[in-house]
């Protein structure tokens, strides 16, 4: 059995998947946070739950850092749908709203940062930052 480890001081590479619905191309939301962490050819972006479940079903090389802006309830309870495969991810969610309910859905993901999209993104780009570094 080969075992590679990384040297001390090297990064592992990462790679940023973005899910905003009907977006085209990154959301102004998104380069709000990842301006400046990561060249933009690594960021990948889906605006519907087919594509991006296609997408993560591929085994990948890199981390994968999963940023889902879920836009309403109804849009959370299709991602609860496929839980399973969300948490192979380093998952960030960002909901719609800080209903008891709603938040309560959310960690339901399982995702290592969970906020609300009327709070600001400046802490989602410092997670975002530690993820990218660590």
């Amino acid at each position: 059995m080969n075992i590679q480890r990384e040297s001390v001081g090297q990064t592992r590479k990462s790679s940023i998947i973005v899910y905003s619905r009907d977006a085209k191309g990154l959301t102004p939301e998104a380069v709000a946070i990842l301006g400046g962490l990561t060249p933009i050819e690594t960021v990948r972006a889906y605006g519907n739950l087919p594509d991006l479940i296609e997408q993560l079903a591929v085994p990948q090389r890199d981390t994968v850092i999963l940023i889902l802006f879920i836009e309403n309830t109804e849009e959370l309870s299709r991602f609860q749908l496929i839980q399973p495969l969300i948490s192979l991810f380093r998952t960030i969610v960002i909901l719609p709203d800080n209903q008891a309910e709603t938040i309560s859905a959310g960690h339901n993901l399982f995702p290592r940062y969970l906020t609300v999209n009327d709070h600001g993104l400046d802490d989602v780009r410092a997670v975002v930052d530690r993820m990218i570094n660590t």
